[in-house]
C-alpha cells in the first residue's frame, strides 16, 4: 500500500453581519372584503412610501402576502360576522442596519400594529466572499501541518493526492447566519416622539476545514 500523509486545515474567523430585514403587516376591518383590500392597500401604499423615503442604503422590498378573510366572533352562542379583514405584508431589507429602527418607529406613526421580527443576518454575497478565502486558509493550514508531520516522521512530502472539502459549519444557512431580536408588540407600544429604537449586531462564527493527502517521498 501506498504510504501517504494526511492533515486536516482549519480556518476560524468571525464574520460580521452585514444586513438587516423586517417584517410589516397593512390590515383593515370593513363591512366588505372590497372595503377591506382598498383600505389595506392605501395604508400598504402609504407605508412603503413613506420608507422608501428613508433612502436606506441598498433596499429592497417585498410583498410578501396578501389575504382577506372573515372575521367572526362567538355572540350568545352564535358566530356573528365582524366584517371581512385584508391584510398586505410587507418586507423590507437593507444593508443600512443601525437605520433599521426608523423603519419601526414610522410603522408605529401610521398605525401599524403588526410588526414582526426584525432580522439580521450576513447576506449570501458576503457569505461566498468570507467562505471562499478561509477556504483557501484552511488548505494552506493543512499543506503547513502536513510539513509538521513529514519532518516530525523524517520523510519529504511529495505531491498531493486528494484534496477534501469541510465538514463546515456556520451559524445558519441559508439567509445566512440569522441572528433575531423580537419586536411583536413594539409598534403599537411606541409613541410618535419616541425615537428609532438602536440595532446592535454581532460577529458570527465561521468554520471551514479542508483535508488534503499528500505522497511520502
Amino acid at each position: 500500500r501506498e504510504l501517504g500523509i494526511t492533515a486536516t486545515g482549519t480556518c476560524v474567523r468571525k464574520v460580521s453581519q452585514d444586513r438587516a430585514s423586517v417584517s410589516l403587516a397593512s390590515s383593515s376591518l370593513q363591512n366588505n372584503a372590497g372595503q377591506a383590500v382598498v383600505e389595506a392597500t392605501r395604508i400598504h401604499e402609504k407605508l412603503r412610501s413613506v420608507i422608501k423615503a428613508l433612502n436606506l442604503e441598498n433596499a429592497s422590498f417585498d410583498t410578501e402576502s396578501i389575504q382577506v378573510n372573515e372575521e367572526r366572533e362567538w355572540v350568545d352562542k352564535k358566530l356573528v360576522s365582524r366584517g371581512f379583514k385584508a391584510r398586505i405584508g410587507l418586507s423590507v431589507e437593507s444593508s443600512d442596519i443601525p437605520r433599521m429602527g426608523e423603519i419601526i418607529t414610522i410603522a408605529s406613526k401610521q398605525g401599524v400594529k403588526e410588526i414582526g421580527s426584525l432580522t439580521t443576518f450576513v447576506s449570501s454575497y458576503k457569505y461566498k466572499s468570507e467562505y471562499e478565502d478561509c477556504l483557501e486558509l484552511a488548505t494552506k493550514n493543512a499543506k503547513d501541518r502536513a510539513q509538521k508531520l513529514a519532518k516530525g516522521a523524517g520523510v519529504k512530502l511529495g505531491k498531493v493526492k486528494i484534496i477534501a472539502e469541510g465538514p463546515n459549519s456556520f451559524n445558519s444557512i441559508p439567509h445566512v447566519g440569522r441572528s433575531s431580536a423580537r419586536v411583536m408588540a413594539l409598534g403599537a407600544a411606541m409613541e410618535s416622539s419616541e425615537p428609532a429604537p438602536s440595532i446592535d449586531t454581532k460577529p458570527l462564527e465561521m468554520n471551514v476545514s479542508a483535508t488534503v493527502v499528500f505522497q511520502v517521498d
